[in-house]
């Protein structure tokens, strides 16, 4: 069984962490007979490597999982690790290396009764199911949703390196925007590819506009990722059919340095639409 982290995997190994890895301010008892899911998006083709989960208190065995999304659903199970006796505090559980393709993924744990799992009330997607603890099932089955909660659990990946060369070149644009960060985009502006996107002002300092275009009405999620693959803010507006929505963004939290995000279009005939991953930089 291959249980590599990523210190020791090769130079092409760029690290990071798809998943909730806050410390956590409330907890969750497990009665030894349900499955607690969080949804989070991966933007890079990478390699799974480890899973943490965050135990408030108590004592038993726990157990994790990832499992592809399917239709906004935990579906198939993709990989799945051993029980292990818990421990209060973060828990490094071993899996498999394996390699996953950048979509949506639902982080789960299981854990005997009497264990208290950590969550944080972030925006996220959260579900149960039920399950006698053991084996997970596949597919995930029958789910129950929880809204407005995160549970603390995460997993270590390798990304390609040669995406992350891709992906830090700075993405062409067929016109720049010259215009100073206060200013609003002209009508003489090109407007961005369909399932594109691009930012103003570059670099930004305290806030910047995204400006994408969209071929019909949708609910968007804008996520935002540091260089290591970490979300950093998440945002949920509205788009019209048109060639300038545009959403402007506090960035005053964030530290300078290159960020990556990605934006997920819900349309209102059913479609989900993934624009390209693009990046800004922040310098103050």
């Amino acid at each position: 069984q291959n249980t590599a982290t990523p210190t020791e995997t090769s130079a092409a190994c760029a690290p990071g962490v798809l998943g909730n890895n806050a410390a956590g301010g409330s907890s969750q008892f497990s009665s030894g007979a349900t499955m607690y899911a969080s949804r989070f998006d991966m933007v890079q083709d990478a390699t799974f490597v480890m899973m943490h989960i965050k135990v408030a208190s108590g004592s038993g065995m726990i157990m994790a999982a990832i499992y592809a999304d399917s239709a906004g659903r935990p579906g198939e199970l993709v990989v799945s690790t051993v029980p292990q006796a818990s421990v209060t505090g973060w828990n490094t559980i071993s899996i498999p290396a394996i390699d996953r393709s950048a979509e949506g993924y639902w982080l789960v744990v299981q854990a005997q009764n009497g264990v208290f799992i950590s969550y944080t009330n972030l925006s996220g997607e959260s579900v149960t199911g039920a399950n006698t603890f053991g084996a997970f099932p596949d597919p995930f089955g029958s789910i129950n949703v929880q809204s407005a909660r995160s549970y603390c659990i995460y997993a270590d990946y390798c990304a390609d390196l040669g995406y992350l060369i891709t992906a830090t070149v700075t993405p062409t644009i067929t016109q720049t925007p010259t215009v100073t960060p206060t200013s609003e985009p002209t009508q003489s502006l090109d407007a961005p590819e369909a399932r594109d996107s691009y930012v103003y002002p570059q670099p930004a300092g305290d806030s910047l506009t995204i400006v994408y275009s969209s071929e019909q009405p949708a609910a968007v999620i804008i996520n935002i990722f540091d260089f290591a693959g970490n979300r950093v803010k998440e945002i949920n507006t509205n788009a019209v059919n048109s060639v300038y929505n545009k959403e402007t963004i506090d960035v005053k939290a964030l530290r300078p340095g290159i960020y990556y995000y990605f934006i997920k279009a819900n349309t209102s005939t059913g479609e989900t639409v993934k624009y390209k991953v693009n990046k800004f930089i922040i310098k103050k």
